[in-house]
């Protein structure tokens, strides 16, 4: 008779009922195993054991990233991903996985702290900038700061091109025309808009294909109440990405403020 593994039952004792709920369950076995052989110690002479001990952390930590967003446990990933922050502090890869955790969970002023350590620990990536403007946009209501972080992105991308300026340049567009927004005074909004068509038009410039940019260019002539010019521009929005539901509805807008039926 061959060998079988004995089975244990109880009140207090977690049995998977089915594949998902194992596979979770033997990454979090993993993730305890790599977090008990992870080598603390900064010296020099740990440094090699230092770097194998992370290499495996940061394998699982990928792993258990695939399976608990799959499975929405998001949750059980940001506990892990704080028992990670212990041994791998300085591990940019670990600061943005918990970083992009902590907007899953709706955690966005904790995730914008995240991602400055982030850029700090990676300072050609302007990628952690431009998530941390778009939080700042969308989430905190912080659109100097966002701004900031968008410049700061854009001041990254000129220094050392990744393939995101056009999307940087966006970001600036768009914190600039907010400022306009919300400003009271006329020579203040007047001067804000001045930029914010300027890095528009940049925008434009640099990737004529992005239906994004032309979508924040028809808000910001429609703003302006330049109702021909907006239209001309969200024209060329939805010839680039027809099923865009914004620029649908801002062209619908546009339309009845033009009055064509």
């Amino acid at each position: 008779r061959l060998w079988e593994p004995r089975k244990y039952s109880g009140r207090q004792q977690f049995i998977p009922k089915n594949q998902h709920e194992e596979t979770i369950l033997l990454l979090l076995i993993a993730e305890t195993l790599a977090v008990r052989d992870a080598v603390l110690s900064q010296s020099p002479e740990f440094r090699d054991a230092r770097v194998h001990s992370l290499g495996n952390a940061t394998a699982i930590y990928d792993l258990l990233t695939l399976a608990t967003v799959r499975w929405n446990q998001v949750a059980l990933l940001h506990d892990s991903l704080e028992k990670a922050l212990k041994f791998a502090f300085g591990e940019s890869h670990v600061w943005k996985q918990y970083a992009t955790c902590l907007m899953a969970l709706g955690r966005f002023k904790h995730a914008v702290y995240a991602l400055k350590e982030h850029s700090n620990l990676e300072p050609g990536d302007s990628m952690s900038c431009l998530m941390a403007a778009r939080i700042c946009y969308e989430h905190l209501d912080q659109v100097k700061e966002g701004l900031a972080f968008a410049e700061e992105a854009l001041r990254k991308e000129l220094k050392a091109p990744v393939g995101r300026r056009s999307r940087a340049q966006l970001y600036v567009g768009i914190g600039l025309q907010q400022m306009a927004v919300s400003s009271n005074l006329v020579s203040e909004r007047d001067r804000y808009n001045r930029l914010a068509f300027e890095a528009l038009e940049r925008a434009v410039q640099q990737d004529p294909n992005d239906h994004l940019v032309e979508y924040y260019l028809a808000c910001q002539h429609a703003h302006n109440f330049n109702i021909t010019e907006a239209l001309v521009h969200i024209t060329t929005a939805l010839s680039l990405r027809a099923e865009h539901a914004s620029s649908l509805l801002l062209f619908a807008l546009l339309l009845t403020a033009n009055r064509r039926p």
